[in-house]
């Protein structure tokens, strides 16, 4: 199941689970940036985190390691292209060892790049 919540409507259960899932997989947190999150849950476990930002920006899409490969990622770029029904944006990282894993599976979910630079990909999606 996915939920959407204000970053500031988190229960403080779900915002340990929250920071321990960006933990996981990213060396810096920017919860605190977002203005909303969309979270799958599974048995009412937080396994999936995605934050959205004001600006239509996606941050941060991340799924337990005992979760992945079940379509999950997908799921929550799909619900968040649901709500916010407009050009949705996001940035990879070029100096990670996953960055042509990470844009090979945004370009398979209708994701296509915006620009680059030495530093990072923007990729967009006009979700309507």
């Amino acid at each position: 199941m996915i939920i959407i919540k204000k970053i500031i409507d988190l229960t403080k259960f779900e915002l340990i689970k929250c920071n321990s899932l960006i933990a996981q997989n990213f060396a810096s947190n920017r919860i605190n940036t977002y203005e909303s999150a969309l979270l799958y849950k599974v048995k009412n476990n937080i396994v999936g985190f995605l934050g959205i930002s004001h600006d239509n920006y996606l941050n941060q899409l991340c799924v337990d390691f005992n979760y992945r490969n079940r379509g999950y990622a997908t799921k929550l770029l799909s619900t968040a292209c649901d709500i916010l029904v407009d050009v949705v944006y996001l940035f990879v990282d070029k100096n990670k060892y996953t960055t042509e894993k990470l844009v090979n599976f945004y370009k398979k979910n209708g994701f296509l790049i915006k620009y680059e630079n030495d530093i990072e990909y923007k990729l967009f999606k006009l979700c309507i």
